[in-house]
């Protein structure tokens, strides 16, 4: 199984056969210290972090945990250097370019581990994208910004 599709099917059958009361399933956001350093990023981490954890209360969510069941890689992203530097002359007109906010999501299993890879350039692309596999494949539903239905 490859793509995101098996992913989310990967991780609802994991969910749905443990039992409500149960505390085996372990789900853990893999994040370097640079990518936490970024509000955009990390805003949406705890977010996906409290969201997952609302809608499984058995589970064990938690940021770069060894050993867990369903493993959320994010990229190493450096924020500081995201965008080219362009140096200011006096004949220069600044030009605001919007962060690149493209993302794309692998997946695997093996030896009882689903692996959810994400993939992007910045901290916008990881937030659009964890609110993309939130929405688009698990179910969630936002009716304004970081405000889940």
């Amino acid at each position: 199984m490859s793509g995101i599709p098996a992913a989310a099917f990967i991780l609802f059958a994991v969910a749905s056969v443990v039992p409500a009361n149960a505390s085996n399933l372990s789900i853990s956001f893999q994040a370097s210290p640079n990518l936490l350093s970024s509000p955009v990023a990390q805003s949406a981490i705890n977010d996906s972090k409290t969201l997952l954890q609302q809608a499984i209360p058995s589970a064990d969510v938690h940021n770069n945990k060894a050993g867990a069941r369903v493993v959320i890689v994010l990229p190493d992203i450096c924020t500081s250097t995201n965008r080219p530097h362009h140096p200011l002359s006096a004949s220069s007109i600044l030009r605001l370019h919007p962060p690149d906010r493209s993302f794309r999501w692998k997946s695997r299993s093996e030896a009882g581990q689903t692996v959810l890879r994400l993939q992007a350039r910045s901290p916008e692309g990881v937030a659009c994208g964890l609110y993309a596999l939130l929405q688009g494949k698990l179910g969630f539903r936002f009716h304004h910004p970081r405000e889940s239905v």
